[in-house]
């Protein structure tokens, strides 16, 4: 669900927008994806106990995986957003 919802956003940066548009869309599917991912982590599994001490824990013990996430997009976006305007549109 939460790669879907991703999706749905992504579908809103027009062909042509700026670099900074896909930066920021990049940056806030990072962000929603660590946040709901780490929630759902904390509420369904028994690895953290249910209290505030337990949803910082595991919201702390994911940031070196957030930091790599928030890498890999430096690089994959760029690469992705070439290859995506290397293919010609269709003429409307």
């Amino acid at each position: 669900g939460c790669l879907a919802l991703m999706v749905f956003f992504s579908r809103k940066i027009r062909f042509n927008s700026a670099w900074k548009a896909y930066l920021f869309h990049g940056f806030f599917s990072a962000v929603l994806f660590f946040i709901l991912t780490n929630a759902a982590v904390w509420a369904l599994t028994p690895l953290y106990p249910k209290t505030g001490q337990g949803l910082t824990t595991c919201f702390l013990l994911a940031l070196p995986f957030f930091r790599y996430s928030l890498l890999a997009n430096l690089v994959y976006i760029p690469v992705m957003v070439g290859v995506r305007r290397s293919i010609p549109q269709p003429v409307q």
